[in-house]
């Protein structure tokens, strides 16, 4: 490692950060920026971009996917996770599902993060209508 950062520096590279993606089946992959900005001027842009530097590295794994034909296939979700994005998509809250549940409304949210990761969404708006496209849950009516 220490040869590594030494080597970055002899280029001026001083920061730089890694995006962990998560894959639908549990694989992971990291996308990796580095920088010649300085330390206060890098702090700023991250603080100011990190959200679209998430999507940007959540775009490129897919694409990378993608161009290298690797099938995007649908992914397996334990029957809490898909109850709890049912019950989402029907409107309620975290709140709501772990009382129609009757679990904690930490295990709810827990259960719906779990979900968002498998489906490699940011957020759960986002999470429910990819359900609904790969047909893990039924469409609204």
């Amino acid at each position: 490692m220490k040869k590594l950062f030494g080597e970055a520096r002899e280029f001026g590279i001083c920061c730089g950060l890694s995006v962990p993606i998560r894959g639908s089946h549990g694989g992971i992959a990291v996308v990796t920026a580095a920088t010649d900005l300085s330390v206060p001027t890098w702090e700023q842009y991250k603080r100011e971009n990190m959200r679209k530097i998430d999507v940007a590295g959540a775009l490129l794994h897919r694409r990378i996917l993608q161009l290298h034909r690797v099938a995007d296939q649908r992914p397996k979700l334990t029957r809490r996770e898909i109850e709890c994005l049912l019950w989402t998509s029907q409107g309620k809250t975290c709140a709501d599902v772990a009382e129609i549940l009757s679990i904690a409304e930490n295990t709810a949210r827990s259960y719906l993060t779990s979900a968002r990761n498998k489906l490699n969404c940011l957020t759960i708006a986002h999470c429910v209508a990819k359900a609904i496209s790969l047909q893990i849950i039924p469409p609204v009516i």
